[in-house]
């Protein structure tokens, strides 16, 4: 089961967020929500039972995002 851990307004936020968890370990899965020629809403998931460590490790680097 996977949990959406962080919601990317465009993609150069999404690749940031899923570096910074990839380099500590986490596996991580992206979805694009929505899409548009302008705007992009993807989300990333990490498995359920990583996604509170994950959470606050978005929280704790969310400045570098």
């Amino acid at each position: 089961m996977w949990k959406v851990v962080y919601i990317a307004k465009n993609k150069e936020a999404m690749k940031k967020a899923k570096i910074l968890l990839e380099d500590a370990g986490f596996l991580v899965k992206e979805k694009e929500v929505s899409s548009g020629a302008k705007k992009s809403t993807q989300e990333l998931c990490v498995p359920f039972s990583e996604a509170e460590e994950a959470c606050e490790l978005i929280y704790n680097n969310i400045t570098n995002i």
